[in-house]
């Protein structure tokens, strides 16, 4: 038995005994290649997974601030406003004409036609809690996945639908 499973030191002192060999070349080079392999099967998928999560987080958080700056408006008897970027998937948020933050989404976000159709440009949400601009923001990544965000008339209802293949 070896020595390093029974604790005892063999004669050469570097725990094989005589007549024990080590890994070939041939067999640690066999073992990368088949690891090298699976990690180039693996890594595509991964990488459609995280451009699928980073297009469903810069929706449902826009989506999330349409909703958050309608609740504001009515709780401060106010106006709040969301403008959006016509040709990059960016915004701004402001509260009685004042710029409270500007939000710019990852870059591998694009609009779905190039461009921010034309109904959707400012959302204004009064103290009454009527929200004037509405339409459908539709974001998609660079493997073509899509996502909207539908803004009804009057009621200001914001409906995001799932990651579209």
């Amino acid at each position: 038995m070896s020595g390093w499973l029974t604790g005892k030191a063999d004669s050469y002192g570097s725990g094989f005994q005589q007549g024990e060999r080590g890994y070939t070349l041939l067999e640690l080079l066999l073992t990368l290649a088949v690891i090298g392999v699976l990690f180039a099967l693996i890594t595509p998928p991964l990488a459609n997974l995280y451009q699928r999560y980073e297009l469903d987080i810069a929706t449902h958080t826009l989506a999330a601030q349409i909703r958050s700056e309608q609740v504001a408006a009515r709780a401060h008897h106010d106006t709040h406003e969301i403008w959006l970027n016509k040709f990059t998937p960016s915004y701004s948020v402001w509260e009685n004409r004042q710029l409270k933050s500007s939000v710019r989404m990852p870059i591998r976000i694009e609009y779905a036609l190039g461009y921010l159709e034309t109904t959707v440009g400012t959302l204004r949400m009064g103290p009454t809690g009527v929200t004037t601009g509405n339409g459908t923001i539709r974001l998609v990544n660079q493997v073509g996945q899509e996502v909207s965000i539908l803004v009804y008339p009057v009621s200001g209802a914001v409906v995001k639908s799932e990651v579209v293949p």
